[in-house]
């Protein structure tokens, strides 16, 4: 909303500037960076809104004004907002491609691998645009096929083909059909960051939201253009009719589906069988309707599904955990081969950065004594995590201080807690939470001039990220805790 308003504001300002009106720099200089800011403060794509402002100018304005000092602040507008910026950012890639790169350590493809998939994925949400079927929209489209190589089949390097013409011919129409060249520019810039380089999911149909609006107003000035003409204008109101009709019976059916949770994920599972995210969804709402009504086969069905999940990615953990922390907390005995094989995912397969959640809500719920997961499991667990090979650095640090925090809840467990959280503090000296859990660790063990130390070091880390509460409380909390302990020696901390 705010990414159009901001254009809507540019063109304004650029029919009164052809107009000789100065207030049009009132709408340019005013309207578009507040509402450019309030886009980029709702989502970080907001900035694309410069480079389709300058699509919108190469189209349909071209530099032309009045008065040749508006076309030299123009100009300057665009090597502020759009020249610079893209040097900066080339340089910064190549001065550091780990940036992008290190996104794909927990990814199941490469980069060269997203981008000839995401050249399928291009033309697959046109299709949802122009070719709605019910059964290819979904909230989750993770069981999207990568292409592994250009030739990994013809729909690949058709579609990277098609780009590439597509591309061609906006950059050669600009002055002869300046429709086509804003359609396809706006398109292509409109999906420039979700669908290129960075390491983000394959397909959500949400980022077709903006860039597909360039493609219908052209579509429909098009339209408006041919029926026009007197052989075909009398079908215009039908043809319009006809798109209304069935754009509202595709939505209302969309509607439909949801209406309400389980709804929703019988008709993602039903539709997308393949896709892990769908069926796992179908599995959770199944335990909870379980948890009301007690019925047996909901528990059943829903243990069929964890268990098809789990044969869909062959890494992912999430299905397997749930398995076995479902039978236990239902009385219930899980299967040998679903921890023997969650084991082995966690020490061989990808880890994925959010797999840390899974773990850290076993450490949780033991140290709340909600959570019949034995103890002997989760360290089991933790252990052939950090063997993985794959796990990221923080991931790792993360799990570090997390088996430390477990020990000390188990069994007061204080020794290899601390060499736990020396480790994890190694890896990220700088984070203010892995310092804290080790300053209360110490505290435990009365090493306090370690606890001093730490919390001097506390004092000078950015804890910007820590919302639920203020360092200063923390860091409080610790000097009146070192205080205390040293006053009454006798006290158990």
């Amino acid at each position: 909303m705010f990414s159009l308003a901001a254009m809507i504001c540019y063109c304004l300002g650029r029919l009164r500037l052809q107009r000789q009106e100065n207030r049009g720099w009132l709408f340019i200089g005013g309207g578009v960076p507040i509402c450019i800011a309030l886009s980029i403060l709702s989502k970080e794509n907001g900035i694309l809104t410069f480079p389709m402002i300058g699509l919108i100018e190469v189209c349909f304005f071209r530099l032309e004004t009045f008065k040749q000092r508006d076309r030299t602040i123009l100009i300057g507008f665009f090597l502020l907002t759009l020249l610079l910026p893209a040097v900066f950012v080339i340089t910064s890639l190549l001065t550091n491609p780990n940036f992008i790169l290190g996104g794909y350590a927990g990814r199941p493809f490469s980069l060269v691998e997203r981008l000839l998939t995401e050249a399928r994925v291009l033309w697959f949400y046109l299709s949802l645009v122009f070719l709605p079927r019910l059964n290819e929209f979904g909230l989750y489209h993770d069981d999207f096929v990568i292409s592994t190589s250009i030739f990994h089949s013809f729909s690949t390097i058709a579609a990277v083909l098609a780009i590439s013409f597509a591309i061609i011919l906006a950059l050669a129409a600009p002055k002869r059909w300046p429709l086509l060249t804003f359609a396809i520019g706006w398109y292509l810039v409109g999906h420039s960051l979700e669908s290129s380089v960075i390491a983000l999911e394959i397909a959500h149909e949400h980022r077709n939201y903006l860039p597909s609006v360039g493609v219908l107003f052209a579509s429909c000035a098009g339209a408006a253009s041919l029926f026009q003409r007197p052989a075909v204008a009398r079908l215009s109101s039908t043809v319009a009719a006809a798109v209304i009709v069935i754009c509202a019976m595709f939505t209302f059916l969309r509607a439909g589906d949801w209406s309400d949770p389980v709804t929703l994920a019988m008709v993602e599972a039903e539709r997308h069988p393949e896709s892990l995210r769908a069926v796992y969804d179908l599995a959770r709402i199944q335990i909870g309707l379980y948890d009301l009504s007690q019925d047996p086969e909901l528990y059943r069905q829903a243990i069929s599904n964890l268990e098809k999940a789990a044969l869909i990615s062959p890494s992912a953990k999430q299905p397997l955990m749930a398995l076995v922390r479902m039978t236990y907390k239902y009385g219930n005995t899980p299967k040998p081969e679903w921890m023997v094989e969650l084991l082995h995912r966690f020490e061989e397969a990808l880890f994925h950065p959010s797999e840390t959640a899974d773990l850290s809500l076993l450490v949780r719920c033991h140290s709340r004594g909600q959570c019949s997961f034995p103890a002997d499991d989760v360290a089991r667990l933790y252990r052939a995590a950090l063997r993985n090979e794959t796990i990221p650095k923080y991931s790792r640090a993360t799990l570090l201080i997390n088996l430390a925090v477990f020990h000390v809840n188990l069994a007061g467990d204080l020794e290899p807690a601390m060499a736990l959280a020396d480790d994890a503090v190694a890896l990220y000296p700088t984070e203010f939470n892995f310092r804290k859990i080790r300053a209360q660790i110490y505290l435990m063990a009365e090493r306090y001039a370690m606890v001093e130390g730490e919390i001097e070091y506390m004092r000078s880390v950015n804890v910007w990220r820590d919302l639920i509460r203020p360092p200063t409380e923390v860091i409080t909390a610790l000097e009146d805790a070192v205080t205390k302990a040293k006053a009454h020696p006798s006290v158990e901390q």
